[in-house]
């Protein structure tokens, strides 16, 4: 017995040495925890596009967990076609989108042109899989239910399968080409029973797709605009109802898709800023946000009587800007780009301040800056994020 016992006792004093080395590996998560938080920055770098991934501290505030290439290439800054500003590389949002089940993040590879897939770990990315498309320029992605859509610049839409291991495979019915005169098109959504995609184009044109019980494109139905509101970010409300943005006019208004798959205009709002362009809404379906980029502003609207109107609930205030650009005939003190919501927070990057902002989220829709929940200790200087996304339960 004693031998025995003797093997036990130096067995438990190497596991407690072990544990206690500078590895710390006792403390290291285990790859199936929860992930509770995660948030995603696209750099867009073209030698070497990387996502940045953050996560709250103990302290509720973003830390930098690390940074991941993603074996493709980005645009760094980006002349938009026909209007002559240099702007975000990807003019989209949902340039990074993650699954539902919060286990993959997927980003869009502007140069390759392709997107990429790596696996959400509590203390890393880990990546899995790249996917060429047949297009040129992807700059935008929807996914729901195991399907994937990247939107191209041009036009180009196409479809995807997404594996429970993170593996992607092109749908064979799934390929499109818009209209490239209609360029830039800038955003895909999805809505909840994966059933309906809408794609919007800046030149004042929205299209909605129907699919198929395979992710394939069943029809495809354009509406158009007379007036020149800019057509910009889009999400869904529930599966027959989208708030979309509107970059030229300022404005954000809320359709309904119809038996024939138009979109029925229901409520808008003026804001009489443009601007208007990156939009969420509130998982409680009470609220819309969206940024502003010349104002720095983020923008609250009521949703709970969308059918019939569509008040502003709040208008926020930035903290002081640190660095300004020209775009055309204007300077810019603010670049708010993409927005995520969270229970608690709204998140705005605004990449020529270096940082991301966080918003206190009220029950009332109103917003109360918090710089101690946001990231100012940036890690790529001076340039023009190419993406942001990502998730809080808290």
């Amino acid at each position: 017995m004693k031998p025995k016992n003797s093997f036990l006792y130096l067995l438990i004093i190497f596991t407690l040495l072990a544990c206690n080395n500078d590895d710390d590996c006792c403390d290291t998560p285990p790859d199936n925890e929860k992930i509770s938080s995660a948030f995603f920055v696209l750099n867009n770098l073209n030698a070497g596009n990387q996502l940045i991934y953050l996560r709250k501290d103990n302290n509720d505030a973003l830390k930098m967990i690390g940074s991941y290439p993603t074996t493709g290439k980005g645009e760094n800054l980006f002349l938009v076609s026909g209007f002559g500003n240099v702007s975000d590389p990807n003019t989209s949002q949902d340039a990074v989108a993650f699954t539902e089940d919060k286990k993959f993040v997927l980003n869009v590879n502007n140069n390759d042109p392709s997107f990429s897939v790596m696996k959400i770990l509590p203390d890393k990315l880990e990546f899995v899989d790249k996917q060429f498309t047949n297009f040129d320029y992807p700059n935008a992605m929807a996914t729901r239910n195991g399907f994937v859509y990247v939107l191209h610049l041009d036009g180009g839409l196409q479809g995807f399968r997404l594996n429970e291991e993170g593996k992607v495979s092109p749908i064979g019915n799934a390929n499109h080409q818009f209209d490239s005169s209609l360029t830039p098109f800038v955003n895909v959504s999805i809505n909840f029973s994966a059933s309906t995609l809408v794609v919007t184009s800046v030149r004042n044109k929205a299209f909605v797709i129907q699919l198929d019980e395979f992710g394939g494109f069943s029809s495809i139905t354009e509406t158009s605009y007379d007036e020149n509101i800019g057509p910009y970010g889009s999400a869904f409300i529930d599966d027959q109802n989208i708030a979309i943005s509107n970059g030229f006019e300022g404005s954000v208004r809320i359709y309904n898709i119809n038996s024939e798959n138009e979109l029925v205009l229901f409520s808008e709002n003026l804001s009489g800023s443009g601007g208007h362009c990156w939009l969420r809404v509130s998982d409680d379906k009470r609220f819309a946000y969206v940024t502003n980029t010349p104002q720095g502003a983020v923008y609250s609207y009521d949703l709970s009587n969308f059918q019939n109107e569509l008040p502003q609930v709040y208008k926020s205030t930035p903290p002081p800007s640190r660095n300004s650009v020209t775009q055309g005939d204007f300077t810019l003190p603010y670049l708010y780009l993409d927005l995520v919501y969270s229970k608690e927070c709204i998140y705005a990057i605004d990449p020529l301040n270096e940082r991301i902002d966080a918003y206190i989220v009220h029950g009332d829709g109103t917003l109360t800056l918090d710089e101690n929940k946001g990231y100012s200790d940036w890690p790529i200087v001076n340039t023009i994020s190419g993406g942001f996304n990502g998730f809080s339960e808290y």
